[in-house]
């Protein structure tokens, strides 16, 4: 219940403020009426009468709201910023728990079964007995899949795992994953996907921010890391230890309709280039489908398949979100394919391909032995990392289509930048997709849309730096051309200013990728200059191959651009997503 404050920019500037013992009274008579109601003691009532809220409290509140998301230049059109505005963060928690209360962050407000993330993904789609999930030479329907559900809410309930608490998940793309997953948005759990082959120091973090009730995981996960919370329900080679534990467990029927503004999942940042951050999401993230809608034109008849892994952003959009909102099948493979693999793979006749451009890179070496496998593949999307010009030149030469380039963000949880089908630019990302703003501030690439992140997880300070008036501000480096493409150059760490001129690492790594003698490369700047680690080509000899390789670099690239240490190595290193894993590289530079 709140409380009339006048304002004096409204016509009722000179009228007095509302009297709190009415308010109070009117909160007893309701409680009294409705016990069950849901009352709110706002913190105008703390305006008007020092501890006004915790009085409502103990008048028959039973909430405390408080939104404190209002952007600090538009606090000036509001009385209540301009006094001496009652903080509640600094005793809510002690003023809730003297009334009585137990404190949540969680809302206690509820959707129609029909209205939740579950009922669209799932259950709409069982009536036509469509397969879902190709795994391990099993198809797995709609149905199954609800089936399974059924019993793995069961399993969680058992473990006393609750809405609103928060379940680490560290499995490999499979059947087990996107059970358990499915199974936290029914219940209202915080799920928080994790790489399986997450380091310690990657361990220790994430398991002290994030607090988890349980730790689902992998048997590879389980044998490595001693932790009282961390629960085995999975093997690394079959799904049958995982039904197992399913088995004879009662269906639990009830699909909690929880409200779109709860958190719904943790995704971590890569890490590639500092510590990985925990990005929150809600429920009403994961209803957006532009991406898949507008541009990939996804539709009940297509399969899908992406290199991409669940736990981050882009795998979890393209082998979860994108699939079910579409109703279509998903191609799973707990392993990023190899050169063996992927034919197994396109066996299963995909319409769409999703990878990182490294992984193209590799399919146009193995290109000759993999035939025509390629034929049921209308469209081949890239996104993870920059798509340097060779690869997608290459490839169009090659297979006669382009790579589709996109471009997305944890933050976002969505492709937000895509070249259009026969449309697309090299070099460019693409154009804003559809319900997405775009911008750029001085060469930083500003955006905003329909899915764009609550958060960070428990750093509020780092929110608020990043989260603008409703636009997030990124790391990234670019522009946008007079027909809306855009062109990215990296991130600002990635480039770098010397001699009054701009270099892009980018764009050094796509002119040396085109140098004979190297199989890849990848660039970091650092304290004493630019330095290339560079893997040379199988039957190139290493002597003499620095001379030579200086060479084409004198010839191609910019005075500014040249580099100063070569390092040869074996093979450049990369997350199991694709991505040039920059910190490891630095970190080996320094020692």
């Amino acid at each position: 219940t709140s409380i009339f404050i006048p304002n004096d920019l409204s016509n009722y500037a000179d009228q007095p403020p509302g009297y709190i013992d009415t308010a109070l009274n009117f909160m007893a008579i309701l409680r009294i009426m409705n016990p069950a109601m849901l009352i709110p003691s706002t913190s105008s009532l703390e305006l008007v009468k020092a501890k006004g809220q915790l009085l409502g409290l103990m008048a028959g509140a039973n909430t405390i709201t408080l939104h404190d998301a209002t952007p600090k230049n538009k606090e000036r059109y509001y009385l209540i910023y301009r006094t001496n505005r009652y903080k509640p963060k600094d005793c809510l928690f002690k003023m809730a728990k003297k009334a009585g209360l137990t404190v949540s962050a969680h809302s206690l407000l509820r959707v129609k079964q029909e209205d939740t993330i579950f009922y669209k993904f799932i259950y709409r789609n069982m009536s036509c007995n469509l397969p879902a999930v190709y795994f391990e030479g099993r198809r797995y329907t709609y149905r199954d899949l609800y089936r399974l559900t059924l019993k793995c809410c069961s399993f969680l309930k058992d473990l006393k795992i609750g809405e609103g608490q928060t379940l680490l998940l560290i499995f490999f793309d499979s059947i087990e994953f996107v059970v358990v997953f499915l199974s936290c948005l029914r219940l209202g759990i915080i799920a928080i996907p994790v790489d399986p082959q997450i380091s310690k120091d990657e361990w220790d973090s994430i398991v002290s921010e994030t607090g988890p009730e349980r730790i689902l995981a992998t048997g590879s996960i389980f044998d490595k890391f001693k932790d009282k919370r961390l629960l085995k329900i999975a093997d690394d080679e079959s799904p049958e230890y995982f039904f197992s534990l399913l088995k004879g467990k009662t269906e639990y029927t009830v699909i909690h309709g929880v409200d779109n503004n709860n958190p719904a999942v943790i995704l971590y940042t890569s890490g590639t280039t500092g510590k990985p951050k925990g990005v929150v999401h809600t429920y009403k993230d994961l209803f957006v489908d532009n991406f898949p809608r507008t541009v990939l034109k996804m539709t009940r008849g297509d399969i899908v398949f992406s290199c991409s892994r669940m736990h981050t952003s882009f795998g979890l959009g393209n082998s979860f979100l994108f699939p079910f909102h579409a109703g279509c099948g998903v191609i799973l493979s707990r392993n990023i394919p190899n050169a063996f693999s992927i034919r197994k793979i396109l066996m299963l006749r995909p319409t769409l391909f999703f990878a990182v451009p490294s992984f193209y890179d590799f399919l146009l070496r193995h290109g000759k032995s993999l035939g025509g496998c390629f034929k049921s593949i209308r469209l081949f999307v890239a996104s993870g990392e920059k798509l340097n010009e060779d690869i997608f030149l290459r490839w169009k030469s090659r297979y006669r289509t382009a790579l589709l380039e996109c471009f997305g963000s944890s933050e976002m949880c969505h492709s937000f930048i895509s070249n259009i089908p026969g449309r697309q630019k090299a070099d460019s990302c693409g154009k804003p997709v559809k319900g997405f703003g775009v911008k750029f501030n001085r060469g930083r690439l500003f955006y905003a849309g329909p899915s764009l992140f609550a958060g960070y997880w428990h750093d509020n300070s780092l929110t608020r730096s990043r989260l603008l008036d409703g636009w997030f501000k990124s790391d990234d480096i670019g522009f946008m051309d007079a027909q809306g493409y855009v062109f990215l150059k990296g991130r600002d760490n990635l480039v770098y200013k010397t001699g009054g001129k701009w270099i892009s690492v980018l764009d050094i790594e796509n002119k040396l990728n085109k140098c004979a003698l190297i199989e890849e490369v990848a660039a970091v700047k650092t304290e004493k200059g630019l330095e290339v680690h560079v893997c040379l080509k199988r039957r190139v000899k290493l002597d003499g191959a620095e001379e030579k390789i200086r060479g084409y670099c004198f010839r191609n690239l910019r005075i500014h651009e040249l580099p100063g240490r070569i390092h040869f190595v074996n093979a450049i290193p990369r997350t199991r997503s694709g991505k040039i894993y920059r910190r490891k590289l630095e970190i080996g530079n320094e020692t």
